[in-house]
């Protein structure tokens, strides 16, 4: 009996032991799956916006600035890695008195920023938007923004669009660390 219990019990560890051991090689097994890039879909565009702020500027006066960003369906088209079209946009800038008289009023397109921009962003990038930036004593900041859609990319080609008090425009290139650099420039 000692040799019968004795075998059964070698025969259930050596069980427990090979199942053990085939679970550990399926364990190891690597599945992979195709990867198969998406398929361009209708051309993508990006939702409307309209920004309105009021500003006290020149001499304390107040204005109220307008920016509004518009799908441009009939600009060309930019396409990713994939083929998926995208739309650009324009941005209109407009500047009122308080009288509601246009002081100032412009479209502005990614042929406006083209002087600036290298040949990847000519094509491949939308103009993304323009935000107002800040009000200096002759002029009003904005940053124009040129990107490339969906990218997954922070990078971005930034520009300083300055309007001065004779409704002039300037447009240069620009970094945050440029502006702080001025700052403390005027600082000192």
């Amino acid at each position: 009996m000692k040799s019968t219990g004795l075998l059964l019990m070698l025969g259930v560890l050596l069980t427990v032991t090979t199942a053990c051991s085939e679970k550990k090689a399926k364990n190891q097994d690597i599945i992979t799956t195709n990867y198969e890039a998406p398929k361009p879909t209708e051309p993508k565009a990006m939702e409307p916006k309209v920004y309105s702020t009021p500003v006290k500027w020149v001499e304390g006066r107040e204005y109220q600035v307008n920016i509004e960003r518009a799908a441009a369906p009939s600009l060309p088209m930019v396409k990713d890695a994939n083929g998926q079209e995208y739309v650009d946009n324009t941005v209109t800038i407009s500047v009122t008195r308080a009288d509601n008289s246009v002081f100032f009023k412009q479209q502005f397109g990614k042929a406006s920023f083209e002087k600036w921009a290298d040949d990847e962003y000519r094509e491949k990038a939308i103009l993304e938007d323009i935000t107002f930036f800040e009000i200096g004593a002759d002029v009003l900041s904005f940053i124009a923004s040129l990107n490339f859609p969906h990218s997954g990319d922070d990078e971005a080609l930034e520009l300083l669009l300055e309007l001065d008090r004779m409704g002039n425009v300037n447009i240069a290139p620009f970094t945050y660390d440029d502006r702080e650099d001025l700052k403390q420039q005027e600082n000192q």
